[in-house]
């Protein structure tokens, strides 16, 4: 009954093998309108209202890429990585902006899809183009599971800036997502901001749709279940907050 609704159709059939794909981003990034009748669209809009905090973490992290290439002093460009980048709406919104944009970055995409990284690309691209060097961009199209069994793809990039994933770790059992929470830390330069969102364990958490309706399973966590990754680190400073849906967590770590 659900599928009717694009959003759920496509979330449930996994026509790339794996749930929350770039394309079901797109869908909640722009509020698209789908459907052939009334009933299919009320079932489309029924779900993008589920999906909202995948807009709503987007633009908090957003603000924080924009701080970090605001904050950056002139040596060399910000370095920022995004893990499981998926369709990088937030970099285009900021390149896309002139105020918003004022100083010099290097970004760096990791996505195991590759489609996802071509849209990005050509998204992105253009406003790289535009921004007379100030602006660069490499894309690795790895497997998460060469990421967490250790391929050297994250020791060969320069320390970073900011480093932010919020798609990745709450599909990870605690053990990997501990692990892969160090790794992204020890990637940070000294000062460094690392940023990881996870579904938030909450009562009026996305569980019951997502498991439910769209067999898309993941791993819920609150508080001190994602401040606990951080302890081993004995980092500058560690906290969490919410979107403003409530239904996503996300982990703030500043490296000394």
């Amino acid at each position: 009954e659900f599928r009717l609704g694009s959003i759920w159709d496509r979330s449930y059939a996994k026509p790339l093998g794996y749930p929350g794909d770039f394309e079901i981003m797109n869908q909640v990034y722009s509020w698209q309108r789908c459907g052939t009748d009334t009933y299919s669209m009320l079932l489309h809009r029924l779900g993008l209202e589920v999906a909202e905090c995948i807009k709503t973490r987007m633009e908090l992290v957003r603000v924080h890429i924009s701080a970090t290439i605001a904050n950056k002093n002139a040596e060399h460009p910000a370095r920022i990585l995004s893990l499981g980048s998926g369709p990088a709406r937030e970099v285009e919104l900021v390149l896309s902006n002139p105020r918003g944009f004022s100083g010099r970055a290097s970004f760096t995409f990791i996505d195991q899809e590759s489609a996802a990284l071509q849209y990005a690309v050509e998204k992105v691209y253009p406003h790289i183009l535009r921004s007379s060097g100030r602006a660069q961009l490499q894309c690795l199209n790895m497997s998460f599971t060469e990421i967490l069994r250790g391929v050297n793809a994250l020791e060969n990039l320069p320390p970073q800036d900011l480093i932010y994933s919020l798609g990745l770790i709450d599909y990870l059992v605690d053990r990997r997502a501990s692990a892969l929470a160090r790794r992204l830390y020890e990637t940070l330069a000294p000062g460094g901001l690392l940023i990881i969102g996870n579904m938030n364990d909450t009562p009026l958490s996305n569980l019951w749709p997502m498991e439910c309706i769209a067999d898309w399973t993941l791993h819920y966590r609150n508080e001190e279940e994602m401040l606990a990754w951080a302890k081993a680190f004995k980092p500058a400073a560690a906290w969490t907050e919410t979107d403003s849906t409530e239904r996503v967590r996300l982990l703030f770590v500043r490296k000394h």
